[in-house]
This record gives structure tokens, C-alpha cells and sequence, in this order.
């Protein structure tokens, strides 16, 4: 990026759980050093709950809230519920899955946490 100017538009968006007690952040800070100092690699089959060393970005922030908090953000979905029809979508579930893709396989996406009515936002520029 170094050479593409100087002028850049960051953008960013910062929600929270609504009504967020200290006790409930204090179990949320103790989750996030938990995972922080697991041996965690990311799951490239984007499934929930299948491992606790294999997380995809979205399921890391969702079982921290779960767990920490005890809500659930945003409505955990099958891979079919999602429009897998493009052609660089279909290559990569090829990639990851051969033919046999598993459409009943539930995931949570960065789209329905951020869905969430349980949430708030504290910054939005």
C-alpha cells in the first residue's frame, strides 16, 4: 500500500453487548487471554463448535460472547442458507469440500452477529 498516496478513509465500527456488566467483561477479558494463549488455527471448514483449536474469525467472537456473557449474537445458520452461487464461491467450496459441500453444516457469519439486537454501538465513524 505504501505507494497508493498518503490519503487513506479508515473506517470503523465498534458495537458491544447492551447493558454489559463489569462482572460479564471481567469473564469476557478471561475467555479472550484463554484463546489467546491456545495453540488455535484457523478452521477452513467454517464449522461451529467443531473444535475449540480450530476457529474461523466469526466463531471466536461468537463462543467469547456465548461463553463469557451467555448470549448467543446473531443466529447461528447452515452453509446452504447462504447464496453459493457465484463462480468464485463455488470454486472455493470445490477447494475446501470436493463435490460433496455440506450445506447442513451451521456456521455463524460476521453478517448476522452484526444483525445482533443485543448490541450497541459505542463508535462509528
Amino acid at each position: 500500500f505504501g505507494d497508493q498516496g498518503k490519503e487513506r478513509i479508515v473506517r470503523g465500527l465498534v458495537l458491544r453487548i447492551k447493558g454489559i456488566t463489569q462482572h460479564v467483561r471481567e469473564d469476557i477479558s478471561t475467555l479472550i487471554e484463554f484463546y489467546h494463549d491456545q495453540p488455535t488455527t484457523f478452521d477452513y471448514q467454517f464449522k461451529v463448535d467443531n473444535d475449540e483449536y480450530a476457529l474461523y474469525c466469526s466463531e471466536l467472537v461468537w463462543k467469547i460472547y456465548r461463553d463469557g456473557a451467555e448470549v448467543e449474537i446473531g443466529a447461528v445458520q447452515e452453509l446452504g442458507d447462504f447464496d453459493l452461487a457465484h463462480p468464485t464461491v463455488r470454486q472455493l467450496m470445490t477447494e475446501r469440500y470436493g463435490e460433496a459441500v455440506p450445506l447442513k453444516e451451521k456456521v455463524i457469519s460476521p453478517a448476522a452477529m452484526f444483525a445482533s439486537d443485543l448490541l450497541e454501538t459505542v463508535y462509528a465513524n
